[in-house]
């Protein structure tokens, strides 16, 4: 095994909610999700993956969808989700359509109800092992690691972000579909993955954020019927870049401990 866990494993889905000039101009900026063995030429350092960004525009809230946002706010329309019904009753009753789509507001609001971002594990779904020492790290890192273990799909966050745009634009309603079921067959993957105690925390820390990336990519999904889900769907799929960082960070301790590198 080489250095490739560490960056192998790393599903930076890091899309940031970017706001701009008015709500209209929201946007996703993909940043570094990388596959590459670190100690490849063409390697990208983890540092520097955090930093470069490419900004893939996202269109506007419809037509439609701002009509029913703004005629939910006076009691008249029921087809909207239920998080952007909550978010419009949070709003005077004779909201204009303005105050429904304040950029501080929407903004606030995801905030305060984006809830916790990892859940917690039901019980026994973390498999684990009394295997320990440099053998049995080796291999659980490579059983977690795509470029060792081939039945991992590669889904990369321009992949995530290219099929939220088509899903929005209607280039491709159903984009976001095989993703997701590529990132459930990932999670299959990983809860059998027997583990060792002293990567414990850093298998409870891949799950639950592998979970959270279904959870949130089916979020963003609902956009045109229930577009505040769909922003904190978006919200938390921006926030799961650091978890991720930091389970490279993790496996990348393991790897210089044990002289895996």
């Amino acid at each position: 095994m080489t250095s490739i866990n560490a960056l192998g494993v790393r599903m930076a889905i890091g899309i940031l909610i970017i706001t701009g000039i008015g709500f209209g101009t929201w946007k996703l900026a993909v940043l570094g999700f990388s596959h590459t063995p670190i100690e490849q030429p063409a390697a990208t350092p983890i540092a520097n993956t955090a930093t470069s960004s490419s900004p893939v525009p996202i269109q506007s809230f419809s037509p439609e969808v701002l009509k029913q946002m703004a005629e939910y706010a006076t009691k008249t329309s029921k087809n909207i989700g239920p998080q952007t019904k909550k978010y419009v009753e949070t709003l005077p009753k004779d909201a204009t359509q303005t105050q429904v789509l304040d950029q501080t507001a929407l903004t606030q609001y995801v905030a305060a109800n984006k809830g916790d971002l990892l859940q917690p594990l039901p019980a026994g779904l973390l498999k684990t092992t009394t295997a320990s020492g440099k053998s049995a790290i080796k291999s659980y890192l490579d059983q977690i690691s795509p470029t060792q273990n081939k039945k991992i799909q590669n889904v990369t966050g321009d992949s995530i972000a290219t099929a939220f745009q088509n899903e929005q634009s209607g280039t491709d309603p159903k984009a976001l579909t095989p993703i997701l079921a590529s990132i459930n067959a990932n999670f299959d993957i990983f809860k059998a993955i027997l583990t060792p105690k002293e990567a414990e925390p850093l298998q409870t820390k891949l799950l639950q954020a592998t979970h959270a990336l279904v959870i949130n990519i089916q979020a963003m999904q609902s956009f045109k019927q229930d577009p505040i889900s769909g922003l904190i769907g978006l919200k938390n799929v921006s926030d799961l870049d650091a978890v991720y960082a930091d389970i490279s960070t993790q496996i990348s301790v393991l790897e210089k401990k044990y002289n895996l590198q």
